[in-house]
């Protein structure tokens, strides 16, 4: 997928924001900050922090149509880790979309296939390494 299914007004409203594809039911976004990475600084603020905003594509609930995820994707919160493995979610910034194990494996896929940069690894996974040249 290449062109957004929603909100394709971001790309001229939001040019700090990079649409990176979709799946079957979520299109990505990905913003980072690069003023705050120029500068080399740490800023907690989280409107600053590189996240990826999935938009979710079948949904009856309007106020429940995108959220933002930290990434990699297991340093957002889980909801139900009491409960047995198949109960457990991972809730966005605004908790508006909670993404199941396989909606997450399948997001990790599609990144680590398109979009390796997002989750900070290189198309083959290996590292520059001066050590073994």
């Amino acid at each position: 997928m290449f062109e957004p299914r929603k909100y394709e007004s971001w790309l001229k409203t939001r040019p700090n924001m990079r649409f990176l594809g979709g799946i079957a039911d979520f299109d990505l976004w990905y913003r980072g900050d690069l003023e705050a990475g120029e500068r080399g600084v740490n800023i907690p603020e989280p409107d600053v922090l590189p996240y990826l905003r999935l938009v979710r594509i079948s949904t009856f609930n309007a106020s429940e149509d995108w959220d933002d995820f930290r990434v990699p994707l297991h340093l957002n919160e889980e909801v139900g880790s009491i409960g047995h493995p198949a109960e457990r979610r991972l809730k966005g910034r605004w908790s508006d979309i909670h993404l199941t194990r396989d909606q997450v494996n399948n997001v990790e896929t599609y990144l680590r296939c398109f979009a390796p940069w997002v989750l900070g690894e290189t198309l083959t996974g290996e590292e520059n390494n001066d050590e073994n040249t």
